[in-house]
């Protein structure tokens, strides 16, 4: 998993372009990353020895390949501070800071 660097804003992220092609047609997904997330879990289940895995803690997704060129730098300014738009707004209701 190699994942590469962008900075907006002052909000430092990490990001994963992912494709693929279908009989549908072909398909783009870029993952968005801030900081990890650690995640423990048991061998077989309920018991055995504890795994602790450490990953990237996911914050959204676009459906779309933000290195295509067929984008302008302002369409994935645009797309991107939407998105962080909408994860601020989560953790403000997690605070129950609702209106």
């Amino acid at each position: 998993m190699s994942l590469k660097k962008i900075e907006l804003d002052g909000i430092q992220m990490e990001y994963q372009v992912f494709g693929g092609a279908s009989e549908f047609g072909e398909h783009n997904i870029t993952q968005f990353y801030i900081g990890t997330k650690t995640t423990i879990k048991r061998k077989y289940c309920l018991f055995g020895k504890k795994i602790i895995k450490v990953e990237p803690f996911n914050v959204f997704t676009l459906y779309i390949n933000i290195e295509d060129p067929n984008y302008t730098k302002k369409d994935i300014r645009e797309l991107i501070e939407r998105e962080l738009a909408l994860f601020g707004r989560k953790s403000e209701i997690e605070r129950g800071e609702i209106v």
